[in-house]
């Protein structure tokens, strides 16, 4: 005997975005190489959600953000943390920016620091400073041999 599914009305906790948002929202995460799940009619602790949106990054640490929206705002959660109400995506995705995208490691191949004011390391291979007017030995020599070679075919410089 077959028996009928009990319907119920359905409030759901968590709405579904704009197509402009999605689109939005994939763009900018695969500008920054991150990955982006659209998760659609999710129940989660008795809530109900019509869409979920997961940014995941790829390495260690926490590296998911979830975004749902409600009726008057967007809510964001990073793993481990929690929810925090956001007027919009941007604000949201701009809040959650440092999480998901860390910056770039200092390694043996990356240039040191440097501020606009801090002068350049002095080392043993490194020539001495030079006025700004100095013409630097090699651009010297080249223009000592141009002007021997003209002196060579009667040329005056």
């Amino acid at each position: 005997m077959r028996t009928h599914a009990v319907l119920r009305h359905r409030n759901p906790y968590g709405l579904a975005f704009p197509l402009a948002e999605l689109i939005h929202v994939r763009a900018w995460a695969l500008q920054r190489g991150l990955s982006l799940s659209v998760m659609l009619d999710q129940v989660i602790d008795g809530a109900e959600f019509d869409e979920l949106l997961v940014i995941r990054r790829h390495g260690p640490g926490p590296s998911a953000l979830t975004i749902w929206r409600t009726a008057g705002s967007v809510i964001a959660q990073a793993v481990g943390d929690q929810p925090r109400a956001f007027t919009g995506i941007e604000p949201a995705l701009a809040h959650y920016l440092g999480l998901l995208v860390p910056p770039p490691r200092r390694g043996l191949l990356t240039p040191p620091r440097r501020g606009l004011l801090t002068p350049p390391r002095r080392g043993l291979l490194t020539p001495p400073r030079r006025g700004l007017l100095t013409p630097p030995p090699w651009v010297t020599r080249a223009l000592k041999r141009l002007a021997l070679a003209a002196e060579r075919h009667g040329l005056h410089v």
